[in-house]
């Protein structure tokens, strides 16, 4: 894990829950480093992440990995879209970005 990433215990629940719930597609808001989006393409089928900004350091990472798909927009515009391209998919949701109310807000949209 790297510094402002996500927390080992926020990867384990997250991904505990995945396997509960037989989820095979997850949505990530907030790539940062892309640390978790790589965590979640180890269990999920496909991944897709959102960040207004991709930085290299995650293109990078992520480059071998065929099952993430890395998309630069607003989370608020692009994550309910591609729930609506894949209705009947197991689809987890990971909001790492935005923070605070703004998380709150894309969690009830």
């Amino acid at each position: 894990m790297t510094e402002n990433s996500v927390l080992f215990s926020e990867a384990f629940a997250f991904a505990a829950f995945c396997q509960l719930h037989e989820v095979d597609f997850v949505l990530e808001s907030g790539v940062y480093k892309g640390v978790s989006t790589e965590i979640w393409s180890l269990f999920a089928k496909d991944v897709a992440a959102v960040d207004i900004f991709i930085p290299p350091e995650a293109e990078a990472r992520l480059a071998r990995r065929s099952s993430v798909k890395l998309m630069t927009g607003d989370g608020r515009v692009v994550l309910p879209s591609l729930l609506e391209e894949q209705p009947k998919r197991r689809t987890a949701i990971f909001i790492d970005g935005p923070k605070g109310e703004l998380a709150i807000r894309l969690a009830l949209s």
